[in-house]
């Protein structure tokens, strides 16, 4: 439907609604317990606000409802459910493997800080794939190619044209931003920052460029894309996580999203 405002709204209200939520819960003295609820209730919340905002007497009286096909659309979603499971564990599964491997939570919580602050990058991006999907759609049903292009190359140049001066910048002072959001015995994890903030550049370029995949009706190929880039990163884990560390994590994450 392209309403971005409505679906703006809904994802802007869910992580305000769940912080301060979890506040309530917390402040009430349910410990992790009410992390959880506060979890849950937020989700809930922002899903009965969705049908309420997409009703679907309302959609039926705006637009034509073509004969839905159920198999037709459990075919199509059975390849992204798999990828996307890949795609979200290619991004945050170094952690169970330091946390297996050496068996030390000091540097699991070393490691988990610079993974937050390099997800920044790819957080706030992520606003791109989800206007992308429905635009290539649409202008590959109408057969405009050269829309179709037009979406591609201007999307990815203004990607990269934001991305790489941040990237650059938060590589470039690591040590100072994990001592500024963290403490300053955070710094000996500014080489890993350095190299997780390119790492999760590159997957940024990748979610868009995957959501134009999908958009050109071809999920098993994203499928296929992001299963390997889950093993190639698992095996890579397994060879530089023991020699390396944290760092090697850091550096496998990096090889991956390449």
């Amino acid at each position: 439907l392209r309403d971005f405002k409505k679906q703006a709204s809904l994802r802007l209200l869910y992580p305000f609604l769940r912080i301060a939520l979890v506040i309530i819960f917390l402040a009430l003295g349910f410990k992790l317990y009410g992390v959880l609820i506060g979890f849950f209730l937020s989700a809930f919340f922002c899903l009965l606000l969705a049908f309420f905002l997409f009703r679907r007497k309302k959609l039926e009286s705006t637009i034509h409802l073509p004969k839905i096909n159920t198999s037709k659309i459990l075919a199509f979603a059975a390849p992204l459910i798999i990828a996307s499971l890949a795609f979200t564990l290619t991004r945050s599964i170094n952690v169970l493997f330091i946390k297996g491997i050496l068996h030390d939570n000091i540097q699991v919580g070393l490691y988990t800080a610079a993974s937050t602050l390099a997800n920044i990058s790819y957080v706030v991006f992520s606003a791109l794939p989800i206007t992308l999907l429905p635009s290539i759609t649409k202008s590959i049903s109408d057969k405009n190619i050269s829309l179709t292009r037009k979406y591609i190359s201007q999307s990815i140049r203004y990607l990269i044209l934001f991305l790489f001066p941040i990237t650059a910048i938060v590589s470039a002072t690591s040590d100072e931003l994990l001592a500024l959001f963290y403490s300053s015995s955070f710094q000996v994890a500014g080489p890993v920052l350095s190299v997780l903030i390119i790492s999760f550049t590159f997957f940024a370029i990748f979610s868009s460029l995957r959501i134009i995949v999908i958009g050109s009706g071809k999920p098993k190929i994203e499928m296929a894309i992001s299963i390997l880039s889950f093993i190639i990163l698992c095996i890579l884990n397994l060879i530089l996580i023991p020699a390396k560390g944290i760092y090697g994590a850091a550096i496998a994450s990096l090889i991956c999203s390449i």
